[in-house]
């Protein structure tokens, strides 16, 4: 049966009423049909949770379609949305959870920023997916005590035993011939057996560009400085060694050496009791501690921190008192002797104040293992305490205003003993201070130190996550992207420092020991966001995810290979296009030689004749070119010239088609023909 089509006219499709779709709304504006999406009908809260869920490149493609969406795309909300449903992992409608974030540094000035940069972080340079080999290389001949990366992807290391410094670059493994040693009468050929100084105590490194400045520590207290320009140029490297006046120096051997680089000093502590300043460009002494003794014999210093950029110095005893001397910022240094005074204030040890409670006697007279210092405001200046063997760190808050001071103790007896803490203080007033601790059971945990606690009960972590499962962990290093931690039995695990999660794992570099030797534990960790550096015992273990010298490499052999490339073409590249173009004609060299032989035979041939006919030649066509010679003169002329007058060449006289031959003149003076002329004008005359 036949039906009634269901397509309208058109008068009768502009009757009936526009109506909304699921798909798109149909408006018309100056004549014309448009189309508007839905994602602009729903409301902003709804387009907020969709855009969540969108990468960064989809946001930015997003913002192109129309001046609406390039609104909301604008909204740094929705880039922060979008950044803690995609990073931190905190839905788009639920509450936000300070705890999830709390381990964030920030990397950019807006938050549109900081997911554009975390996300090309970790998409190009893939932690999870890498399997980029890693570098070792063994700069020194015994332990690494301390480790420096210089800005041109250069590393100085340095032995206590040997008492020198050797040069490599980590990214290559290549190590440079020579050391820098306290002597300073240069760099030697690299023998470890000859050029080495035991008298060295301590050691501290700085640089600034290519030129590093070394601070020894020798057991007879002097305070040396090298200072090396140009250290990464092979063979171009100049030293200059300073020392300190003997008046200046310690009376014992110097044990810790810290550097403050933004007030150009830095500070030594020695087994005498005591603590100096110095300026670290004339080492000359600025201040000097009193003797600290106990029983009449000096008390060794053991742990140092602080200087005159934080505006305290914090010295750690041998027997576990803690001295602080605060700075003030209006202190001047001038070039007179007279002495300088600053204030002390004396700390008993905490750990002698927790000794009441019985379950800690166990614990008898931990060792001191590390000391950290922060300004944490115009008035108050927080310590973290660190001691080995011991299941406890401790935070003493001092008051530089009244001299008061208070202690906290961070930690869990039932999770062992602590062996590592990296302090991560906050660089913004959204952030928090937060202390990463390693334990001999191969846990991690997370401490907030910002929040007040009473000094009876010790701090519980935030957060505790289990790293290694081979040893105790001995190394942690932190930045704002990811931070990696080192066991005992040399394995490497990076993490993202938001959500935890495990990136990469590195195996150890050593091989297994004998069954009688232990293994050997990282010493010190150096991270960048893309670069890792570990040092181990006598080795250094760098992995690099973007594999700088590699790209290097592979850059400079295709600008090689273009170069050759460019010499071939124009070398060779004639001769090239003459054989392409004789495989198009197919044709060989000798065939196409002959086939230029025929083709110029025949060419000649047809020139001749072409010549001979039409192309007489008579002896009026040279009167205008020879002036008044006649007839007579022009043959006489001709039979004169040799070239013409020769027996083989009588049918060029017949064929002759261009003017008369004269030859150039070798000479100055008038031409030949000028003299054949004028000699027969003058016959004529006579």
């Amino acid at each position: 049966m036949p039906t009634r089509s269901t397509h309208n006219s058109q008068k009768e499709s502009r009757n009936i009423p526009t109506t909304r779709t699921h798909s798109h709304t149909a408006q018309v504006q100056d004549g014309e049909r448009q189309l508007i999406s839905i994602l602009l009908d729903i409301p902003v809260e709804s387009l907020t949770h969709v855009t969540s869920y969108l990468a960064p490149p989809s946001l930015l493609a997003l913002s192109r379609t129309c001046r609406s969406l390039y609104e909301h795309v604008k909204d740094d909300n929705t880039w922060f949305r979008a950044f803690l449903t995609q990073v931190a992992g905190i839905a788009p409608e639920s509450r936000l959870d300070g705890s999830k974030i709390l381990s964030l540094r920030r990397i950019g000035k807006s938050w549109k920023e900081e997911f554009i940069l975390r996300h090309e972080l970790r998409q190009y340079v893939r932690w999870v997916f890498s399997h980029n080999p890693t570098t070792t290389h063994s700069p020194q001949h015994s332990t690494i005590d301390d480790a420096h990366l210089m800005t041109e992807n250069g590393l100085l290391t340095s032995s206590i035993q040997y008492g020198v410094v050797a040069r490599s670059f980590p990214l290559s493994g290549k190590i440079l011939k020579g050391y820098l040693d306290v002597s300073g009468i240069g760099l030697g050929i690299g023998n470890p057996n000859v050029e080495f100084t035991p008298d060295v105590s301590a050691c501290a490194m700085t640089s600034d560009g290519g030129s590093a400045r070394i601070y020894w520590g020798k057991r007879n207290g002097d305070i040396t400085s090298t200072i090396a320009n140009r250290v990464l140029v092979a063979g171009h490297a100049t030293l200059k060694l300073m020392k300190c006046k003997v008046e200046d120096q310690h009376q014992a051997a110097v044990q810790k050496l810290v550097l403050d680089t933004p007030s150009e000093t830095f500070l030594s502590a020695g087994m005498d009791g005591r603590v100096k300043l110095w300026d670290s460009i004339t080492l000359r002494c600025l201040w000097s501690s009193d003797r600290k003794l106990q029983s009449l014999v000096p008390d060794a210093f053991v742990g140092l921190a602080g200087g005159l950029s934080e505006g305290a110095i914090v010295g750690a005893l041998k027997s576990g008192d803690i001295y602080v001397w605060m700075v003030a910022p209006t202190l001047k240094f001038s070039d007179s002797h007279t002495p300088i005074m600053l204030p002390e204030l004396k700390i008993g040890s905490p750990v002698q104040a927790e000794r009441q409670s019985p379950h800690l006697d166990i614990f008898t007279a931990p060792e001191f293992r590390a000391l950290h210092l922060r300004r944490t405001s115009d008035l108050l200046i927080s310590i973290l305490v660190h001691y080995s063997d011991h299941p406890f760190f401790y935070q003493i808050s001092v008051d530089s205003n009244s001299g008061k001071s208070e202690s906290a103790s961070f930690g869990d007896g039932s999770y062992g003993q602590v062996s590592i803490i990296e302090p991560v203080y906050a660089l913004g007033p959204d952030e928090s201070n937060l202390v990463l601790v390693g334990d001999q059971l191969g846990f991690v945990s997370i401490y907030v130190t910002d929040a007040k606690t009473s000094t009876d009960a010790s701090v519980a972590p935030v957060c505790k996550f289990e790293a290694h499962t081979d040893g105790a962990v001995s190394a942690i290093a932190w930045s704002a992207v990811v931070f990696a931690t080192g066991s005992v039995r040399g394995t490497t695990i990076i993490w993202d420092t938001i959500t935890l999660e495990r990136l990469r794992e590195f195996p150890s570099p050593m091989l297994r020991p004998a069954p009688d030797r232990e293994w050997d534990s990282w010493g010190h960790d150096l991270e960048t966001q893309t670069d890792l550096l570990s040092s181990y015992y006598n080795r250094l273990l760098t992995s690099f995810e973007e594999q700088y010298e590699l790209q290097k490499d592979i850059s400079e052999s295709f600008e090689q290979f273009e170069y050759e490339k460019d010499y071939a073409n124009r070398l060779i590249g004639r001769e090239r296009e003459q054989r392409l173009a004789l495989d198009a004609l197919g044709l060989s060299e000798s065939e196409a030689v002959q086939y230029l032989l025929i083709l110029s035979r025949d060419e000649s041939e047809s020139r001749q004749q072409s010549t001979g006919v039409g192309e007489e030649v008579y002896e009026g066509d040279f009167d205008d070119l020879l002036g008044s010679a006649t007839s007579s003169q022009l043959q006489s002329s001709f039979a004169s010239c040799p070239v013409l007058s020769s027996p083989g060449l009588n049918y060029m006289k017949e064929l002759q088609a261009s003017p008369l031959f004269v030859p150039e003149p070798m000479e100055t003076g008038m031409s030949h023909l000028a003299l054949t002329v004028q000699h027969s004008g003058s016959s004529e005359a006579m």
